[in-house]
């Protein structure tokens, strides 16, 4: 009835609402439930919406509370095993994005509702829901991987891993990747050519399908890799000032010059006289950048939130003055954020060369890394780019400048042996048979090798 009189006051979003329940009740993803089974009921999980008016599909999502506690004291989240994590990490999926000529995304529609969960699970994930306050209060069994629920990225992810292990005896390679490339249900994948792209695609499409998972969403920086996918299956493209931009998994990719962007958090108003903590650290938090492509712009504002935690700033407190006007001056030049555009791809095609480069350094304010990828082609061509970055504030307990200078080399070299100790597996990467290329350009004190 709560949830009823706050959608009464927004029509618009009521309807959207009753909308998505009806879908989901016609694909057959919850079914009402009998007079006489009621009794079976085991927990009625509550369900409010999330909306998310840059969603390129469905901008008002009913989202469920597995952690509401019952009578006597114990959810639904509290009794199931969370599991393990299976994925790859989003760090690791992204780096290898950005290592391939060829790059091409997609996702799969409505991934956690094409699972269903046991019958006799499924008594312990019911909820009320009426289409309008005339109607009786009727109750209903979800029959599929719910939202909300603590083991349901696991079973999703479990799930898909089952598919490629089916898949296996037919192609090991096509399974692996099913395995490797996605996160939850976003899929990126990328090849040295067109044509090994698309047969990859084929293949993953075919896979998925046997096992009941469409691919939708598909987007690319050829265009040859999207024939014959209808127009309404393609990933559509959200305006970034006045660029076109896809935006997955918290990155802001343009297709058509293949360079990420950045999407800057909303301008607080000028006529604003205050600001609390709370406003701020939200505002903060939506900065989100997975491979620290622009840390000392991030960095910046977490220097700046530390300071409210070492001035005991309460979460609805204003913060201090100095600190608003710092932040007002920030958030001015975080609109100058759209025009910065990063390559992709940092592994030109035809590499025989590949140097992994590190360097750390601190401040008293902060300290952290940075790490690029040299490479040389079968040309000669030289080319440097970012690969990726990290930083982090300084704490508040004083610390010389060598033991910071030392933590920021350690961050470092975590990093290299967690992530590049293996080197890159490319098949990009080509035998050197141009093996005096640097006696002709004088580089003697460098050895050719590979990494």
């Amino acid at each position: 009835m709560s949830l009823e009189r706050r959608l009464g006051q927004n029509p618009g979003l009521y309807n959207e609402y009753k909308a998505f329940m009806q879908e989901y009740e016609d694909m057959g993803h919850m079914v009402s439930i009998a007079a006489e089974d009621l009794h079976k009921v085991k927990y009625f999980i509550p369900h409010s919406c999330v909306v998310k008016p840059d969603s390129t599909s469905t901008k008002v999502r009913v989202v469920f509370d597995a952690s509401a506690k019952t009578t006597s004291g114990v959810s639904l989240n509290d009794i199931q095993i969370v599991g393990p994590t299976i994925q790859r990490e989003l760090f690791d999926q992204l780096i290898e994005f950005k290592t391939h000529d060829k790059v091409l995304m997609a996702d799969i529609a409505k991934m956690y509702r094409l699972i269903l969960i046991t019958d006799q699970d499924t008594w312990l994930q019911c909820i009320l829901w009426r289409y309008s306050p005339e109607k009786s209060l009727k109750a209903y069994r979800l029959m599929t991987v719910t939202y909300g629920e603590a083991s349901s990225s696991f079973l999703a992810c479990r799930e898909l891993h089952e598919v490629a292990e089916k898949y296996r005896e037919i192609n090991p390679n096509i399974a692996n990747i099913i395995q490797q490339s996605f996160y939850v249900d976003n899929l990126m994948i990328g090849a040295s050519t067109t044509t090994e792209l698309m047969s990859m695609k084929q293949h993953i499409e075919q896979a998925l399908l046997r096992h009941g998972f469409p691919l939708r969403k598909w987007a690319a920086n050829d265009m040859c890799a999207l024939a014959g996918i209808p127009e309404q299956d393609l990933k559509p493209l959200i305006q970034v000032g006045d660029q076109e931009v896809i935006k997955t998994l918290g990155v802001a990719w343009n297709p058509n010059k293949d360079v990420f962007q950045f999407i800057s958090v909303n301008a607080t108003s000028k006529a604003l006289k205050a600001l609390t903590k709370r406003q701020m650290v939200s505002k903060i938090l939506r900065l989100y950048d997975p491979l620290g492509l622009v840390q000392p712009v991030i960095v910046t504002a977490k220097i700046l939130m530390q300071e409210l935690w070492t001035n005991n700033i309460s979460w609805d407190d204003e913060v201090p003055d100095y600190v608003f006007n710092a932040w007002m001056k920030y958030e001015a030049l975080l609109a100058e954020l759209k025009h910065i555009e990063v390559p992709r791809m940092t592994i030109p095609s035809q590499t025989i060369v590949l140097d992994l480069h590190g360097f750390s350094d601190a401040s008293e304010k902060a300290y952290g890394y940075a790490i690029y990828l040299h490479s040389i082609d079968l040309r000669g061509n030289e080319s440097t780019k970012l690969l990726c970055a990290k930083a982090r504030v300084t704490q508040l307990k004083k610390v010389t400048l060598p033991r910071l200078e030392l933590l920021a080399a350690v961050l470092l070299a975590e990093l290299a042996v967690k992530r590049f100790s293996g080197g890159f597996e490319l098949d990009k990467i080509h035998e050197p048979t141009l093996g005096n290329i640097y006696q002709e350009r004088n580089h003697e004190d460098t050895r050719l090798h590979e990494t």
